[in-house]
């Protein structure tokens, strides 16, 4: 990328979206575009408000400080749909380690730990990229099935 930043592409499939657009012109389906927006970012902020992402461990997957994750999350527009996308991704990583471990502290104290079926890395270092956080599922699938390392 020329510019140093990192994008990527959210598909999100909205039922009969063209035929509302043809029907009742291009104005009427970006409301609804914005209004899907609006809706995607406030269930980020519900879930993190709400308990069930931890802002901690939201903050290690995007590399940055607790503090510049509240202001990111705190201000209208700053949720690129990116970073919405890896949010849904952490949300899916969290149930995965409950589901395998009983309890969210096991399953965070776990995130702590060296793993030998990590090649010796510790999961919370390995959720800030796409492929670690691909990872680190797997070794959670494989654990919640019990399949042996």
């Amino acid at each position: 990328s020329r510019t140093g930043m990192a994008s990527a592409v959210l598909f999100v499939d909205l039922d009969n979206f063209k035929t509302l657009n043809d029907t009742r012109g291009h104005e009427v389906g970006d409301m609804l575009l914005t209004e899907v927006a609006r809706r995607l970012k406030s269930h980020v902020r519900e879930r993190l408000s709400g308990g069930q992402l931890d802002a901690v461990f939201l903050s290690k997957v995007f590399n940055i400080s607790r503090s510049q994750l509240a202001t990111r999350l705190a201000g209208a527009g700053t949720l690129q749909p990116a970073e919405a996308e890896r949010v849904v991704l952490t949300e899916q990583l969290m149930a995965h380690g409950i589901a395998a471990f009983g309890e969210r502290d096991v399953f965070m104290a776990w995130m702590q730990d060296e793993s030998p079926a990590l090649q010796g890395q510790r999961p919370i270092d390995l959720v800030r990229t796409t492929t670690g956080m691909a990872l680190v599922l797997d070794e959670l699938t494989s654990i919640e099935h019990g399949i042996p390392v």
